[in-house]
């Protein structure tokens, strides 16, 4: 088990619901485990809970929508080396 560390939630939206899955957005700290939050929102709830899925949107000022494909980089890669 991990051990106990001070987290922030800075913000957690629920995006849709669609039982039994919802889907909801989260704005925190770093260090913080999403999969052991939505455990621990199950508990609280009394209904249990996991993660189906998980994606990173925003990391330390970069975000997904400024993401490039590997497809891209090989590209960008390729054309820059034969410089």
């Amino acid at each position: 088990e991990k051990p106990a560390r001070t987290i922030h939630i800075y913000q957690l939206q629920i995006d849709e619901i669609s039982l039994p899955e919802i889907r909801f957005t989260v704005s925190c700290s770093g260090g913080t485990y999403i999969r052991t939050l939505a455990s621990d929102i199950g508990k609280i709830l009394g209904c249990g809970a996991h993660l189906i899925a998980l994606r990173r949107i925003e990391c330390g000022g970069f975000f997904i929508d400024q993401a490039v494909t590997l497809e891209q980089l090989e590209t960008t890669y390729q054309s820059e080396s034969h410089k």
